[in-house]
């Protein structure tokens, strides 16, 4: 179908979107995979100093919190949303090719910074066309199934996630210097480009302003939309204390545990593992009880990690702590998506989820820069600990934004049928 079809989508086109959304998910995964696990030793092997890996850190979410801000007004001024998704998507997959570049040694002058700014260009784009899949996914699925759309999404990525970690980590092994992860780059541009083609193929049946929302000014103020607020605000509080956490712990693997690449394959599929295993579960007990008290459960998990960091860990602690992360973070990442989709207004979400994405992405960037600061001050267990702190605070801001959840019932942009399940008062 045509993006500027004016009919509602059938349960045989939103089947064939569930499908479609599932196998975009498994390339997405593949190419990911290939790359962002060796992002922090890559870069650290390029001898950059704990200022750039902590930028590295916090720039790619950064971006993406100055790309949400422009990311409807880009959207609602082409009348081909989708396609223009598709071609952000093979700009953010080409930059996999820039980090190829200084990896494999053709870029010369000052590796560090130019893999630096790689990182940076490759998400620009990404950060838009993310949100565009969010928003496009609200309008092609109906909620119940989204939920499970959403779910097994998740559960496909880590399945094939895990199968990619273990070929990575056997091809580049103990491998010296960065050129395997060159290599690595350019087999994740080209998974990138069968990423694109899957996408392509979503049947996009609503009418175009349906699916951007609408370019007039807002007609409900953001502060008056019942616990998107309080969400907001515990979404910038937790994604502090989550980024703080990161550069320490990269640092802590490479420098004190002497992590090889192989160490870092392990660990990533660690956390795979624990992820697959556990999206089914939280899908179920998501059937069972209320998202708004299952979301601030999944928060309170994520806080035995850095509280564990507290204790330096072993090689085969740091395994243990992946596992406890990985459970925690795929409920986290399922839940506060489908709790963000139900909160907001159909008619203006594409502005709602671009303010959200900003400001939590600028919170963890800000996050990561702020631990780099701290390392330079004091022990790692002192940023470890102050990252758990921050990350309990958060836990707290969504028990606290999930007091509003009854009052949802009366919304009537989220019909009754479609959520009964996930409100359960």
């Amino acid at each position: 179908m045509s993006e500027e079809g004016n009919t509602m989508p059938t349960d045989r086109d939103e089947t064939h979107n569930s499908r479609i959304n599932v196998w975009n998910g498994l390339f997405k995964s593949i190419g990911i995979r290939l790359v962002n696990p060796y992002l922090g030793i890559n870069i650290v092997r390029l001898g950059a100093p704990n200022l750039y890996l902590g930028v590295m850190i916090a720039i790619p979410y950064l971006s993406q919190g100055m790309a949400a801000w422009a990311a409807p007004l880009c959207l609602s001024r082409t009348g081909h949303p989708h396609r223009t998704t598709q071609w952000l998507f093979v700009l953010a997959r080409l930059g996999y090719g820039l980090l190829a570049l200084v990896d494999i040694g053709y870029w010369s002058w000052d590796p560090p910074l130019a893999f630096l700014m790689a990182v940076i260009l490759l998400n620009l784009p990404a950060a838009v066309a993310t949100l565009s899949w969010q928003t496009l996914l609200g309008q092609v699925l109906s909620g119940e199934r989204r939920a499970q759309a959403v779910m097994w999404r998740q559960w496909g990525m880590n399945v094939v996630g895990i199968g990619t970690l273990l070929l990575g980590g056997l091809i580049i092994g103990q491998a010296r210097g960065t050129r395997a992860y060159g290599w690595m780059d350019l087999g994740a541009v080209l998974i990138g480009m069968i990423e694109v083609a899957v996408y392509r193929q979503f049947r996009i049946t609503q009418p175009t302003e349906r699916i951007l929302g609408n370019p007039a000014p807002p007609t409900t103020e953001w502060r008056q939309i019942p616990g998107f607020p309080r969400f907001m605000l515990a979404g910038v509080v937790f994604y502090f204390g989550w980024l703080f956490l990161w550069p320490v712990a990269v640092r802590y693997q490479v420098d004190d545990l002497g992590a090889t690449n192989a160490w870092m394959a392990y660990w990533a599929m660690t956390n795979a593992v624990a992820t697959m295993i556990a999206l089914p579960f939280w899908q179920r007990i998501r059937q069972h009880f209320s998202i708004t008290w299952m979301l601030p459960l999944a928060t309170l998990l994520m806080v035995v990690s850095p509280a564990g960091y507290m204790l330096a860990p072993s090689k085969w602690g740091i395994i243990g702590l992946n596992t406890i992360g990985g459970v925690s973070t795929a409920g986290f990442n399922f839940l506060v998506f489908i709790r963000a989709l139900d909160l907001t207004p159909e008619a203006e979400r594409i502005r709602l989820l671009g303010m959200y994405a900003a400001v939590t992405n600028l919170a963890a960037g800000l996050g990561a820069i702020c631990a780099v600061g701290l390392m330079a001050l004091g022990p790692i267990s002192l940023s470890a600990g102050i990252s758990s702190m921050i990350r309990l605070i958060g836990v707290g801001l969504y028990v606290w934004a999930g007091s509003t959840g009854a009052r949802r019932r009366r919304r009537p942009w989220i019909t009754r049928r479609a959520h009964a399940r996930s409100l359960n008062p």
